[in-house]
């Protein structure tokens, strides 16, 4: 799949009200300042559009459902803004799934490309964190890899 035809479907999940209750800060929403200004920008951040693996896609929305069943199993109806921002930060601005302030990652750029480093990063295969642009700052001589 490419990335835009993601973008797409991502945005395509969000209703016209939806998009205007986002727009105008509605609180009934049950969405972080973070994840609403994530999907926002959404509409009008350029994408560069390549190839995306797109079972690893939904891999990520089984995994984010998982955590969120347990640690958010009160909010169901915040499961959705988190899911789809945390997808789209993944897969389409590879960027943190969290706002720095959460995990206090560090993002180191040279000329070439920028890498993220987080000191909360849980490296298990079944993390959600294993989907994350982040590398873990314990293995920080990969952060200039060839990924």
């Amino acid at each position: 799949m490419q990335v835009q035809e993601l973008q797409n479907k991502l945005m395509e999940a969000i209703t016209t009200d939806e998009w205007n209750r986002l727009k105008h800060g509605d609180s009934s929403l049950i969405i972080s300042s973070f994840n609403r200004e994530v999907l926002l920008s959404m509409k009008n951040a350029p994408v560069e559009n390549f190839e995306i693996d797109i079972k690893s896609v939904y891999n990520l929305k089984e995994a984010l459902q998982r955590y969120l069943d347990i640690y958010m199993a009160d909010c169901p109806i915040g499961h959705k803004w988190i899911i789809i921002a945390c997808i789209y930060l993944t897969f389409v601005q590879k960027r943190p799934m969290h706002p720095q302030q959460a995990t206090h990652w560090k993002c180191i750029a040279t000329s070439e490309k920028t890498k993220y480093v987080c000191p909360c990063k849980d490296t298990g295969t079944n993390s959600v964190c294993s989907y994350c642009v982040c590398h873990s700052d314990t293995n920080s001589h990969v952060l200039f890899d060839e990924n």
